[in-house]
């Protein structure tokens, strides 16, 4: 049961999204969806206008404020710069409600590392510093208290300095020797997801073509990957890398031994442009199998809202049958992937503005392989908590099923 649950959330994924005006740089309704801007001087100079509707599934960095309910809220994404800046976001011509804007910033969309929260709703203007850091992803939003839709102008101060650009590869290979080494010809994936440790803090890497590093990056750090495939173990899931000034690489690959053969096939789903009102909306729909052998037959199948009127898609449906659309993939090798786009327009008659609208994607094969014996029904928990200067670890097995063998717990801290 436990596989298959995990196996259910990779096979199928729903994107939502509100409609919105189009800004120069484009925001977001939803902070993981937001593009990253280069750098926080990006914003300066962006003026647009909020508009109203609901964010059920929103957060806002300050919660225990009287405002701490989301209304109409806005993203913007960026780079940071090593240096102190100062934001500052005009507020006028507000409707609805007189209370005002509040604004906040956070590192990447984390809503427990705020950085600023104005707490405050203003009708004017709201001016914050903050010192921050090259390496680090910030998120800006701009918030409608008590559902308010105004005009909003952002203006940043500061110049700054980025950080040191070291050229950064990850993936995970598959060890047919099992001596946990790449060698040449094993198979690679790179789209992954590795969790950087370090201070305390921990960040997320994924795949990217470059590490930013500043001299407050010195020291050792535990690269962790975070790959869950029920069909294979790693080597290793993490990786100790000591970074310097002479650092001039970083290169992290993680070994995977295959326990059983089988396809593990995903499907992700999104939208390439900001959409607005009776226009034509492109999305991209993203496949790729992830697991121990070739997937046969393979297809996607697509939902559509009941709002959302198909128009076309670069890749030919093999039939319609409304409001499924649905592709044959043919067979996708271990780490193959591949996409195509999708093109609706939305119902200009029935649909109205703020209305939530989704499209929902399955992949088959979505098969579990036998996984009873993967599981001997064994689940184990770990919780702890400090004690002055020791750190206390509480273990146990809270499955229906005995360990097979004993399990050791690497703790790495500073």
């Amino acid at each position: 049961m436990k596989h298959k649950l995990l196996l259910s959330f990779l096979l199928s994924l729903v994107l939502c999204f509100k409609l919105q005006s189009q800004c120069t740089p484009a925001y977001s309704l939803l902070c993981e969806d937001a593009p990253i801007l280069n750098e926080p001087q990006e914003l300066n100079g962006v003026t647009c206008r909020l508009i109203d509707f609901l964010n059920p599934t929103g957060f806002l960095p300050c919660r225990d404020s009287s405002t701490g309910i989301p209304h109409n809220t806005v993203w913007y994404k960026f780079q940071g710069r090593e240096g102190l800046f100062t934001f500052t976001i005009n507020v006028s011509n507000c409707e609805i409600s007189g209370d005002g804007l509040q604004v906040g910033l956070v590192e990447e969309c984390d809503e427990n590392r705020s950085v600023f929260c104005s707490g405050i709703c203003r009708d004017k203007s709201i001016t914050f510093a903050a010192n921050l850091e090259c390496e680090k992803v910030y998120s800006l939003f701009i918030d409608g208290c008590s559902g308010a839709v105004c005009d909003y102008q952002i203006q940043v101060k500061g110049s700054g300095k980025s950080c040191k650009k070291i050229p950064y590869s990850a993936f995970v290979f598959d060890d047919e020797n099992s001596n946990c080494i790449y060698d040449s010809g094993e198979e690679k994936e790179y789209d992954i997801v590795v969790l950087d440790s370090f201070n305390n803090k921990i960040v997320t890497r994924g795949n990217r073509s470059f590490y930013l590093m500043g001299e407050q990056n010195y020291g050792k750090h535990y690269f962790k990957i975070d790959y869950r495939n029920p069909y294979v173990t790693v080597c290793s899931d993490w990786i100790l890398v000591d970074l310097d000034s002479t650092t001039t690489e970083i290169n992290l690959e993680y070994g995977r031994k295959i326990l059983l053969k089988c396809p593990l096939m995903n499907v992700d789903v999104s939208l390439n442009s900001v959409p607005r009102f009776c226009e034509i909306w492109s999305y991209n729909i993203q496949y790729s199998n992830t697991g121990t052998e070739a997937a046969s037959n393979a297809s996607v199948v697509l939902k559509l809202d009941p709002h959302l009127q198909f128009l076309s898609s670069s890749k030919t449906p093999d039939r319609i049958e409304l409001p499924y659309i649905y592709y044959n993939l043919g067979d996708i090798n271990i780490f193959e992937s591949g996409q195509f786009t999708l093109n609706v327009k939305n119902d200009c008659i029935n649909a109205k503005l703020g209305m939530t609208h989704c499209i929902d994607a399955h992949i088959y094969p979505d098969s579990i392989c036998n996984p009873s014996s993967l599981w001997n029904g064994a689940s184990i928990k770990l919780s702890s908590q400090c004690d002055k200067d020791k750190v206390i670890f509480d273990i146990w097995n809270s499955g229906d099923g005995d360990m097979d063998e004993k399990k050791s717990v690497l703790y790495c801290g500073r």
